[in-house]
């Protein structure tokens, strides 16, 4: 799932960009992502980076559709559960990379089922198998 809420807010920030929704601060953070600044951060004064970078997320977040912000508020507990419980960062980086190599799997094989069902007319043949006859009982 994890790719797919990445794919989520990269589609919200691109039509609050396009469509000028969002203010011009929020979309400021997103646009102006400096690595080296951000690198540089980190290794002079890390508890500066994590709150910077919690306070990053949560502008992403809170520019997101109202829809979008429990889910994504929830793939940010399993990011940071991940996180938690890693050895270290790499342990972190590839088991939340195996996070969105599943989800990115799981949505492939989701539309796969879909374009099946379409292309094959399958979708009325199901509608038919799960309708029944509902039997009145008592009175």
């Amino acid at each position: 799932m994890l790719r797919v809420e990445v794919v989520l807010i990269r589609s919200s920030i691109l039509k609050q960009y396009n469509n000028q929704e969002a203010s011009n601060d929020r979309v400021f953070h997103v646009r102006r992502f400096n690595f080296n600044e951000w690198k540089k951060l980190y290794e002079t004064d890390p508890v500066a980076f994590e709150a910077r970078r919690e306070r990053w997320i949560e502008d992403i977040i809170n520019s997101s559709s109202e829809r979008c912000q429990h889910r994504l508020r929830g793939l940010m507990f399993q990011i940071n559960t991940i996180r938690s419980q890693a050895n270290n960062p790499m342990q972190a980086c590839i088991e939340i990379s195996e996070m969105m190599w599943n989800s990115l799997n799981d949505l492939r094989c989701f539309l796969e089922e879909l374009k099946y069902t379409v292309d094959t007319g399958d979708l009325l043949e199901k509608r038919k198998q799960n309708s029944a006859v509902i039997l009145k009982f008592g009175n």
